[in-house]
């Protein structure tokens, strides 16, 4: 979940720049667990982002600066990728919020429902896949009806462990995959190559040489506990997401 094309100095006003949050000299301010519990509650209806008004999403970035703000002094969460203790972000987590365009504008897709949407980091920090599940628009009426039908569409990225705050992507493979068709569960009767297409992103059109070292994408953890992450991208975007 980045932005690839992206300046790596912009951000948008209403959102902070890792950098000088990473790099605040501010007394660490301890979590309060209702702040969390504020912030989820107020997520809750707002399906991803893809219902939010313009208020209600002021009051999703006010919290989230407020959690962020407790976490600016302490280590990243990036820290210990590839250790025996291992990385408090790395794993499955699921999206609840995102201010993404590119996240959001399939919402608006007139053939297709999101589903859910997840982010996996490997524990050693060198890919991260994002998974978005994807319906019929007509599903709440059909699925009842004829049986659910289910598409994940995979979008595979090496990444690089650039600090303890921000992991750099360069996304290498997108993998569109059906689960099902009017009920059928087509993983239980087809061979994988039957229900899965793929296609191999070329670095040429990456322009990072297949290094994501050398990627202009990026995403910096700016709080994560174990349970709740909150990431911003190269371009500003805001991405809070639970453990799956």
């Amino acid at each position: 979940m980045s932005d690839t094309d992206a300046d790596d100095d912009s951000f948008p006003s209403d959102s902070a720049d890792p950098d000088e949050e990473a790099g605040s000299n501010a007394a660490p301010i301890a979590v309060d667990p209702m702040l969390k519990s504020d912030l989820l509650s107020v997520v809750a209806p707002l399906n991803r982002g893809f219902a939010a008004r313009e208020d209600e999403r002021a009051l999703v970035l006010a919290l989230v600066e407020q959690l962020e703000a407790s976490q600016a002094t302490q280590q990243g969460a990036c820290a210990d990728f590839g250790t025996p203790s291992g990385s408090v972000a790395a794993g499955e987590w699921k999206l609840v919020f995102t201010t993404a365009l590119d996240v959001l504008a399939i919402g608006v897709n007139p053939l297709v429902e999101v589903g859910q949407i997840y982010q996996n980091i490997a524990d050693d920090g060198e890919e991260v896949v994002n998974v978005i599940e994807i319906q019929p628009k007509i599903a709440a009426l059909a699925n009842p009806l004829v049986g659910s039908s289910l598409s994940t569409l995979r979008v595979f990225a090496r990444a690089v462990v650039e600090d303890d705050r921000r992991i750099r992507i360069a996304f290498k493979r997108i993998e569109a995959e059906a689960i099902s068709i009017f009920g059928f569960d087509l993983t239980t009767f087809l061979p994988p190559q039957l229900q899965m297409i793929g296609i191999d992103i070329p670095s040429a059109v990456r322009g990072d040489g297949g290094d994501p070292a050398q990627s202009q994408g990026y995403f910096t953890v700016t709080f994560c506990d174990g349970d709740l992450r909150v990431s911003r991208s190269n371009s500003g975007d805001l991405f809070v997401l639970v453990r799956a």
